[in-house]
């Protein structure tokens, strides 16, 4: 079912704090998060948050930023903080989850004034929970809070503000009497405490199986590097979503930025992407894992290659025994000996290719548990010809023009400097022109050497394409 909105609003002005305040009393709900008008939220944000609060005993859960408008970048922030950085400084965002219970204990925002006499309330908030023994988890590495900057500043920012160090002193003064010796170590055990508490138990579990949909499919991949099968991926989840398919996708390895990222590619046909190492820890990916499987009730879960998966699927095949496993292999090395240890877990399996299809024969799948299912190019759409006229002018081409490509992961298997090499050897002939798209590991070592070959002006790297076929 859709969720509830209401809206409350108050006449006149009030400070921040007190406008929280009358927002929380009267809202009816066990969790809260503030967010300003302006600033936006990733859609996984709420679940996750409320997932570690539910299962793993957090009382506030926060996450780094990424800034737009005047300002860009990412805002990282501290995965564990305790009242000891708490006092150093604002470890906690304003967006972050935490339970009205606790909000009622500790007091609720507490205002002071605006310009000179401003104090940020909600680092008061923070630091008064946190000595009162509030356990607080922040999602790290990924930025879930979209937080525009304002060319202008903004009334939290303003210059006529007292500085950090001054409200820091302030805040501290105010609540000496929470701030003692004890509540640092209250802290401390509570930070290294340990809870799990059973899904069943979990209200967030129960509201998402209520707004579950039929044929759910589960996509499980290593990670979302460029260059790999992310636009495979891409165009799996585009032609789900066309056949109004539910479609959850989930990674299980950090990832390298310097390899580039699918993500945003896969964020435009699902709201539904948890990338595990992002905001939990490995011995925490089976049981969420387990709680997607049990809210979701996909009809399939298909592997792609990540080993931290295999190993889980035991598990998981007990607490969902009516989803079918499908296990997806490119080619006879690497993930075929995790296969052959957990061959008994699978429902079916797809072969990219003749030799991966005699392979599983050959341990003893049947064929008609074999799909084969080969990655190429259509060469209907894909193949040489005159056109991409916009694309052309740009690097100077011109229709008499022999146009060498190379589009792939920048990467040593890939080969890309061998491109390179071929390319300098053709400088003296200037009817005859390289063209390099892809991104990966080597990007930044291939556009130095691209640059490089400037004078040549025969050689064009053209970095990271949304789409290779002009």
């Amino acid at each position: 079912p859709p969720a509830r909105v209401e809206i409350y609003s108050r006449d006149g002005r009030h400070l921040v704090g007190s406008n929280r305040n009358f927002g929380i009393e009267t809202a009816k709900t066990k969790y809260i998060c503030c967010l300003d008008a302006d600033d936006a939220l990733e859609s996984t944000y709420i679940e996750k948050a409320i997932y570690m609060m539910e299962t793993l005993g957090y009382d506030i859960v926060s996450t780094s930023l990424r800034f737009v408008g005047a300002q860009s970048g990412v805002g990282n922030i501290y995965q564990y903080p305790d009242l000891r950085l708490m006092v150093t400084g604002n470890h906690i965002h304003t967006c972050a989850v935490f339970k009205k219970s606790m909000w009622e204990r500790v007091g609720g925002f507490f205002d002071v004034g605006l310009g000179k006499d401003h104090i940020a309330e909600d680092w008061d908030f923070w630091i008064r929970s946190v000595a009162q023994g509030a356990r607080v988890r922040n999602i790290s590495k990924e930025p879930l809070l979209i937080y525009r900057v304002h060319p202008s500043g903004s009334l939290s920012h303003s210059s006529d503000n007292p500085s950090l160090q001054d409200q820091l002193k302030y805040i501290l003064n105010r609540n000496a009497s929470l701030i003692t010796p004890e509540a640092f170590d209250r802290s401390v055990k509570a930070k290294e405490l340990k809870i799990f508490n059973p899904l069943s138990e979990s209200s967030l579990f129960k509201s998402m199986l209520e707004q579950k949909e039929e044929s759910t499919v589960m996509l499980v991949l290593p990670w979302l590097l460029v260059g790999g099968a992310e636009r495979l991926v891409t165009e799996v989840v585009k032609f789900l979503r066309s056949k109004d398919r539910r479609v959850v996708v989930i990674t299980t390895k950090p990832q390298d930025g310097r390899a580039g990222s699918a993500e945003e590619w896969v964020k435009k046909w699902t709201d539904e992407l948890y990338m595990l190492p992002n905001f939990l820890e490995p011995a925490e990916f089976c049981d969420f894992v387990k709680y997607l499987l049990k809210s979701r009730e996909p009809s399939h879960v298909v592997l792609g290659g990540s080993p931290e998966f295999y190993e889980m699927i035991p598990e998981l095949k007990e607490v969902s025994p009516k989803t079918l496993f499908v296990d997806f292999l490119f080619n006879t090395i690497g993930h075929v000996v995790s296969h052959s240890r957990y061959r008994q877990y699978f429902d079916f399996v797809v072969a990219e290719n003749s030799e991966v299809v005699e392979w599983f024969q050959s341990i003893g799948w049947s064929s008609e548990r074999i799909f084969k299912l080969s990655s190429g190019i259509d060469l209907s759409e894909y193949y040489p010809r005159r056109g991409a006229e916009e694309v052309r002018r740009k690097l100077g081409i011109s229709d008499d023009d022999v146009v060498v490509g190379f589009s792939g992961r920048l990467s040593e298997e890939k080969a890309p400097d061998a491109f390179l090499d071929i390319a300098s050897r053709f400088g003296d002939y200037p009817n005859i022109k390289f063209v390099m798209t892809g991104g990966g590991y080597l990007s930044e070592h291939i556009r130095q050497r691209a640059l490089a070959m400037l004078n040549s002006k025969n050689f064009f790297f053209c970095g990271l394409v949304d789409d290779v076929k002009e």
